[in-house]
C-alpha cells in the first residue's frame, strides 16, 4: 500500500479502512474482535488509522473507492458514529486525489463473487 501509486477498492459490508473515522474504525473492530482484550482492540485501530497517514503528502496514492450503499446503511457504532463517518466521506470527496461512489442498493451487482477488494498500481515499474 505504502508503494502504491493508485489504490482501487470495492466495499460490501464496512466503509474502506483507509477512509473510516476513528469511532468508525473501533466500532468495526470490536464487532469483529468480541472476546479480544481491549488492547488489541486499541492496537488494531491505531494500525489503520496509521494506514490512513499514506493520503497525506505529494507522494499519496490516488484513491477509487466503490462502497455498496448496504454499507452505508449499517448502524456500526450508533447514531453519532455514523453521522461523523458520513460528515468524513463528504468532506474526503473535496480531495482532489480521492474519488469515492456508493453502488445503490437496487444495482444487481458488481461482477464479482468474492465481495470486498483491492487493486494496486505501483509508480515502480518493478512493483508492477
Amino acid at each position: 500500500e505504502e508503494a502504491a501509486g493508485v489504490i482501487s477498492c470495492y466495499e460490501v459490508q464496512f466503509v474502506p479502512g483507509l477512509l473510516q473515522t476513528e469511532a468508525y474504525a473501533r466500532a468495526v473492530v470490536e464487532l469483529g474482535s468480541l472476546a479480544a482484550p481491549q488492547r488489541e482492540i486499541d492496537r488494531r485501530v491505531e494500525v489503520r488509522l496509521r494506514r490512513q497517514r499514506l493520503l497525506q503528502g505529494e507522494q499519496a496514492p490516488a484513491v477509487y473507492a466503490v462502497i455498496d450503499e448496504a454499507a452505508l446503511h449499517r448502524p456500526c457504532g450508533g447514531p453519532e458514529v455514523m453521522r461523523g463517518q458520513l460528515a468524513r466521506l463528504l468532506e474526503l470527496t473535496e480531495h482532489p486525489g480521492i474519488e469515492i461512489q456508493v453502488m445503490p442498493l437496487g444495482f444487481a451487482g458488481a461482477g464479482v463473487e468474492s465481495g470486498t477488494f483491492s487493486l494496486l498500481s505501483f509508480r515502480e515499474p518493478d512493483l508492477a
